[in-house]
């Protein structure tokens, strides 16, 4: 699988430009035909263009000329405006494209568990994202994994802290709290999706604590409390006591309470009133939600 993952890097490389000129291609055709300003002997259909024969693509004043070694033809565009409008539209095509490539590669990673390259891969498709992540994006989770520190007890106790030190910088690059605040956010239109975020968001900032001290600690668990805090008033907003987002949403917050914020007390209220809340309603909410939320009932009782 690791060997998978590393020619699928390589092969991104070597495909790049086919995949952009094809998205020229395609990107040119569509919102051409869709303006409906163009003459018809300026064009070829695009299957006609094939990739191998492709020669230049080149840039005019106005628009483009696509050269292939049979036949060539102009796009120009009727103002400066519309050449901008037609690269914005060839540009997302451009986008798409490699997103789905780093999609692909995000989930290589994840078989081979390598959960920081997923993690890597997937922030990339957000920042880079005019849309929404889709559920399977979404399931691709944001979140880097949990890394087992070194006991500090261990005998070679300076390579422990210096390996420590190493993987906490690289957790905080991860962690980075901006990309869900100004990235992901904003695109979100349902409360499931920004629920899942503002999760996200407080587990990162969980996980950031386990290896904080002194201030830093604390602002990072003041945030994470909110963060947690938020997503938990939305999900009981938006969403039914059994639903299994806002099921494991609370187990999260409660192990929030119990591991990092010392409040025990805090912890066993809030997954007590959440299992109890949530058992009477389990038979009616949708057979695809279901199996997921008894799963976690299970894990909780």
């Amino acid at each position: 699988m690791v060997d998978r993952l590393r020619n699928s890097e390589a092969n991104s490389r070597r495909i790049a430009n086919v995949k952009l000129v094809s998205a020229v291609l395609a990107g040119l055709w569509q919102h051409i035909l869709s303006k409906k300003r163009y003459n018809k002997q300026h064009l070829i259909p695009l299957e006609e263009v094939k990739l191998e024969n492709l020669e230049n693509v080149g840039d005019s004043k106005n628009g483009w000329l696509i050269k292939t070694r049979t036949k060539s033809f102009a796009v120009y565009a009727a103002t400066e405006g519309e050449k901008h409008e037609w690269m914005l539209h060839i540009e997302r095509c451009v986008q798409d494209l490699l997103n789905k490539d780093l999609i692909y590669r995000a989930k290589l990673a994840e078989q081979a568990d390598r959960h920081n390259d997923m993690s890597k891969l997937m922030l990339q498709v957000a920042e880079s994202s005019e849309k929404e992540l889709l559920e399977e994006e979404r399931n691709l989770s944001l979140m880097p994994s949990r890394i087992p520190w070194l006991d500090e007890a261990d005998p070679k106790k300076q390579v422990a802290k210096n390996y420590r030190e190493e993987v906490e910088i690289e957790l905080r690059e991860l962690c980075n709290k901006e990309v869900v605040d100004k990235s992901l956010l904003p695109k979100c239109v349902t409360a499931v999706s920004k629920g899942v975020l503002l999760e996200d968001e407080g587990d990162y900032l969980r996980y950031l604590a386990e290896i904080s001290s002194g201030d830093a600690r604390q602002e990072v668990v003041v945030k994470s409390r909110a963060a947690y805090g938020e997503a938990f008033e939305l999900a009981k907003k938006e969403m039914s006591p059994a639903h299994p987002i806002r099921l494991g949403l609370a187990l999260n917050f409660a192990a929030f309470y119990y591991e990092i914020d010392n409040s025990p007390d805090k912890a066993c209220h809030l997954a007590k009133q959440s299992f109890d809340d949530a058992l009477p309603g389990v038979d009616t909410i949708d057979d695809g939600m279901k199996q997921d939320s008894s799963t976690i009932l299970s894990a909780s009782s």
